[in-house]
Order: structure tokens, then sequence, then C-alpha cells
């Protein structure tokens, strides 16, 4: 077993605490850890693996709009080679996760595309009037 993966199952058994996940999730800049999970894809791909997928649920289930704003600030690269690494771990963490959460998470997505991509409206005048 590499060190890495020592490392990775020692902050899965560390990190799968509910109330710690809970409350580190509800305090996380999530800007600050999507380039910290985009510049290093490989090594957060080996330890997602290693982690607890009833316990990531609850904390999914627990913190949408959190996790919402992650995965928007993630790189789409990182976070499909994270989930093509970790396929198991995905199905079942979905297996456990509230259904209603999905949705949720997608609009919170949203929002942010919207927010990102509004443009003014342009103004158009018609016979000496603006519209």
């Amino acid at each position: 077993m590499s060190l890495l993966e020592r490392i990775a199952k020692w902050f899965g058994k560390l990190f799968m605490r509910e109330e710690l996940m809970a409350g580190i999730m509800a305090s996380m800049d999530f800007q600050m850890m999507a380039r910290v999970i985009n510049q290093n894809a490989s090594q957060i791909a080996d330890m997602v693996g290693s982690l607890d997928t009833s316990v990531l649920a609850e904390v999914i289930n627990k913190n949408p709009d959190l996790i919402g704003e992650l995965i928007s600030n993630l790189d789409p690269k990182a976070l499909s080679q994270a989930m093509n690494k970790n396929q198991r771990l995905i199905i079942g963490m979905l297996d456990e996760m509230d259904p209603n959460i999905i949705p949720r998470i997608s609009n919170v997505m949203m929002a942010k595309i919207r927010k990102a991509s509004s443009r003014p409206r342009p103004r158009v005048v018609v016979e000496d009037q603006t519209v």
C-alpha cells in the first residue's frame, strides 16, 4: 500500500464522523476547495475511494446548496476523473442519498451558470420610445 493510500485511509476514518463532516462542510470556502481539488485531481480521486458512502450521502443530504456550490466550481475534467475512478463509491452514495437532493444541487449549479452568463438586455429604440 502506497503512502498516499495510507493517508487516504487515515483521512477516511478521521473524517467519517457525521458531526465533524457536517461542521466542516458548513464553514468551507468552496471556491478555494475547488481550486485545491482541480490542482490535485488524481490524488483526490485516489483518496475519495477510501471514503464511506453512507457518511458522504448524509453530508450531501444535509448540505445540498453547499455541494452544488462546490460542484459548480470544479473543473469538469477533474470531477470526471474522480467519478470514473470511483464508480462503485458514486453508485453506493447515490443509493443512500435523499432523491430530492439531486434536483436541489442542480438548481444551485444552474443559478450560478445563469448568473455567470447573463448579459444586460440591449435597449431598443422604437419611434423615440425606449423599450
